[in-house]
């Protein structure tokens, strides 16, 4: 499919994508850290209709090939600012794009996106969106994940060094290839604490949007695998809601 140019709504150029077939597409929403990479690997299991949409694994990839829009964007995210709006959207878009080729039938899992009212009003208005699966999990609770979380940078295999995701075999390698795992710069305490008060001035917004469009489902709570039992539930009876 051809990408085109949009200036609607907010009159920023972007590659434009145009949906052209019905989808069950939803949005994990939540503090960074609250689990939704997590909880989008268990629904891709479990419903293999789902494909995830992870911005910032997109946006990571671009700095780690030093893409010309992956040198851009690296000092904003090492410092844990928010990737402007033109750039998660071009990204994202045009991944969408590929995706409408190689994957036509799939079913969207945005993870990480949007941040912001003005990308929602972007997203929105070119792709539909059933869903937005809200894990509402306290700010001190993300904040200790995120001072805990370590990374096998080649895979994105996640490990903790307390109690939060598996725990590696050997402390501080990953199982698979024994390779040295790293903290991403922005789980670093002093980006964490600028991810968080940006996440509360420029996403937190979302949730009443979202509430206004009929659209919100919010699931409470710490524990992954409690919460998921709970959003399983409810995505199997909306999927077969869609069917009757």
């Amino acid at each position: 499919m051809a990408a085109t140019k949009c200036n609607e709504p907010t009159g920023i150029d972007c590659i434009k994508y145009q949906n052209q077939s019905k989808k069950y597409n939803i949005v994990l929403f939540g503090y960074p850290g609250s689990g939704k990479t997590t909880i989008a690997k268990k629904l891709q299991t479990d419903f293999n209709q789902f494909h995830i949409i992870s911005s910032g694994k997109i946006l990571r990839k671009d700095v780690k090939n030093h893409t010309s829009l992956g040198i851009e964007i690296e000092e904003q995210m090492n410092s844990g600012n928010i990737i402007s709006t033109k750039s998660i959207i071009n990204v994202l878009f045009s991944y969408i794009n590929q995706l409408q080729t190689d994957l036509p039938n799939c079913f969207y899992l945005f993870d990480g996106c949007p941040r912001t009212i003005e990308e929602a009003d972007l997203l929105l208005a070119n792709v539909s969106i059933d869903a937005v699966i809200y894990l509402d999990v306290p700010r001190d609770v993300v904040t200790d994940r995120l001072k805990h979380r370590f990374i096998h940078e080649a895979s994105g295999r996640t490990y903790s060094d307390n109690y939060v995701c598996e725990l590696s075999k050997v402390s501080g390698f990953d199982d698979i290839t024994q390779e040295k795992l790293i903290q991403r710069i922005d789980d670093q305490p002093d980006a964490v604490a600028t991810r968080l008060s940006i996440f509360e001035d420029k996403t937190l917004p979302l949730l009443e949007y979202f509430k206004n469009l009929g659209i919100l489902y919010t699931f409470s709570g710490t524990d992954s695998d409690t919460l998921y039992s709970q959003i399983k539930t409810t995505i199997s009876e909306s999927l077969n809601d869609t069917k009757a």
